[in-house]
């Protein structure tokens, strides 16, 4: 039995010892990419300059402006709805002090259903807004 582990553990020595030479025995020759006729590697990778590219190209231009005009006027849009929230809540907290008890909790309801509906604009701003619209091209 003794000899028969002396036996593998040679063997296994042997066969580390071969593949240690194999992977450390030198640098062996890379071979360079392959480039069709076309003068570009044959994968397909190549670099473009972005920058230059989205410059002059008019499309991105006009679509980026028309974006530009629709964020600006979404933002407007809100803007003029929290302003005229708040606008109503300070006259609420005016007229609060002659009011019923049920005509506050009335107007209270609504004014917090009012500041709910403008959080859900603000975070989908471009399906509450009118005569806004994203278009499928």
């Amino acid at each position: 039995m003794k000899q028969l582990s002396l036996v593998l553990n040679a063997v296994l020595l042997i066969a580390v010892a071969f593949l240690y030479y194999k992977v450390y025995s030198g640098s062996q020759p890379v071979a360079a990419p392959a480039i069709s006729g076309s003068g570009m590697p044959a994968n397909g990778i190549v670099y473009i300059n972005s920058d230059s590219l989205l410059k002059g190209y008019n499309y991105f231009n006009e679509l980026k402006e028309t974006f530009d005009k629709r964020q600006d006027s979404i933002e407007n849009f809100l803007t003029s709805n929290a302003r005229s929230l708040e606008k109503e809540v300070q006259n609420y907290q005016n007229r609060a002090a002659g009011m019923s008890p049920e005509a506050r909790a009335a107007e209270e309801e609504k004014l917090m259903g009012k500041q709910q509906n403008l959080l859900q604009l603000k975070r989908k701003p471009h399906r509450s807004t009118p005569g806004t619209r994203i278009s499928d091209e």
